[in-house]
């Protein structure tokens, strides 16, 4: 049941961010059309681009610990390379 919570969890909370990354594209794009865009905007919109980036990557995280805790995951076995330094 936890896994399955994990799972759910991490899908429902990329719809908001996806919603919140299409709003601030269309505020971006439209302060530019404005000529409004200032340093002070660009800055803004690009921490809430940083945010919305990281907690893709922690649900990512999230989903991953999920696969693995309902022995969902497979590894991905191949040879490597020794390093020639």
């Amino acid at each position: 049941m936890k896994v399955q919570l994990m799972s759910m969890t991490s899908h429902e909370f990329r719809t908001p961010l996806t919603a919140i990354s299409s709003a601030m594209d269309l505020l971006e794009a439209r302060l530019h059309l404005d000529g409004q865009l200032s340093a002070f905007h660009r800055l803004q919109l690009r921490k809430i681009a940083d945010e919305i980036f990281q907690l893709n990557n922690m649900l990512d995280e999230v989903m991953t610990l999920s696969k693995m805790a309902g022995n969902n995951w497979e590894a991905d076995r191949k040879p490597v390379a020794p390093n020639k330094s």
